[in-house]
């Protein structure tokens, strides 16, 4: 069918061109390429070509969202324009970064205090719907992979300290352009963990560190075991009770023997084990 014969794609595609910096606002990741009915075409039909319901986003958030409709307040996912501008100029994602090899990145909703109850349980719900865990998972795997030969090299050469700086000022800029951006909470929490305080990193328009945190159950809090620096916490002392839900029992697993490699029957120290229990860790 010819152009002209559509006289609907015009305003197709003028809405589609809206989306900031060509962008799906309702995960930040994919590139704005269709229209998504935000009350669902299926339950709403007489909304179907309704501009207000119409939203850029791309193929994964428009295919991947259920097409059920919310019965409650808190269930209903975030609208990119028309909700209150609490849900974009204050921090709600954050992510931490787990001493993996390679390392990896678990991202979490920790909405602020003051936030009534239905909000905080809306940008969990939106959180779920688009499956922004694993998604921004997979986005921040890619950037430590890419960007890993270029971060030793500067620490190599201009130190620790300057690394730190680095990393504050990539948190700083992502934050500028969107403070619930994956890059934003990516590099906040490198910044958390090369620092190696928690509770020091905080800018003016967001606390990253906030919400209480736990000293650390394998190190009590000293940051290192058997003279090494303590895998559970990164050698921070402490972390959100979230981290050691996700860490599990594997916090009280026995410790690499620092004494010999793959366990000696001459080891005082593991009895040939290769290993020292948690318990007798903690007391050496």
């Amino acid at each position: 069918m010819p152009l002209q014969a559509k006289p609907a794609r015009v305003i197709y595609d003028s809405i589609l061109s809206q989306a900031p910096l060509g962008r799906c606002p309702f995960c930040g990741v994919g590139h704005a390429s269709t229209l998504d009915h935000y009350l669902p075409k299926t339950k709403y039909p007489q909304l179907s070509v309704i501009p207000l319901n119409l939203v850029p986003c791309c193929k994964d958030c428009n295919t991947g969202k259920s097409t059920a409709i919310a019965y409650s307040a808190e269930e209903q996912s975030l609208h990119p324009y028309f909700d209150h501008n609490g849900f974009t100029s204050e921090q709600w994602l954050f992510a931490e970064v787990i001493s993996t090899y390679p390392e990896t990145v678990r991202y979490f909703v920790d909405p602020p205090e003051h936030w009534d109850c239905i909000s905080k349980k809306r940008v969990k719900s939106h959180f779920e719907a688009f499956k922004l865990a694993s998604r921004y998972g997979i986005e921040a795997a890619n950037e430590l992979a890419g960007r890993k030969q270029f971060f030793d090299f500067f620490r190599s050469e201009y130190g620790s300290k300057a690394s730190v700086e680095l990393l504050i000022k990539e948190a700083e800029s992502h934050a500028e352009n969107h403070v619930n951006s994956w890059q934003t909470a990516l590099y906040q929490a490198l910044v958390n963990k090369h620092r190696g305080c928690i509770g020091e990193f905080s800018l003016e328009r967001y606390e990253p560190c906030s919400g209480s945190l736990l000293t650390c159950p394998r190190c009590s809090g000293f940051g290192e075991i058997l003279n090494s620096t303590c895998d559970a916490c990164a050698g921070t002392g402490a972390a959100k009770k979230e981290h050691f839900d996700f860490l599990g029992e594997s916090v009280y697993e026995p410790v690499s023997c620092p004494d010999c490699i793959a366990g000696s029957l001459s080891c005082s120290r593991c009895n040939g084990e290769g290993k020292v229990t948690w318990e007798k860790a903690k007391g050496l």
